[in-house]
């Protein structure tokens, strides 16, 4: 696992053309910026955690990571389902089986 934690991303982008004259390209690049500002970046990783395994060991850990993985799960069980239905009904194989 990778997490990549910021707890403040500020994205600035203005375009300072003056160029206002007929003829003259709607892409004005020219007179553009964009900054980018993060506060309090951390990065974790975790070699040896498997998809599905307990999170509470991670250093940042919090409930609300739970209640997404539940729901995370819950959505590809509704998919798998969808999809034995369909195969059920067509008769065909999923695309990952072929």
């Amino acid at each position: 696992s990778y997490h990549l934690l910021i707890s403040r991303l500020d994205l600035h982008i203005c375009d300072d053309s003056q160029s206002r004259e007929p003829g003259v390209s709607a892409n004005r690049l020219m007179g553009g910026a964009m900054q980018l500002t993060f506060r309090k970046m951390a990065f974790d990783y975790y070699p040896f955690h498997w998809a599905g395994d307990s999170c509470k060991h991670w250093v940042r850990h919090c409930e609300a990571m739970e209640t997404r993985g539940q729901w995370a799960q819950k959505l590809v069980m509704e998919f798998q389902s969808k999809m034995e239905k369909w195969h059920e009904e067509t008769g065909l194989k999923p695309p990952w089986h072929l």
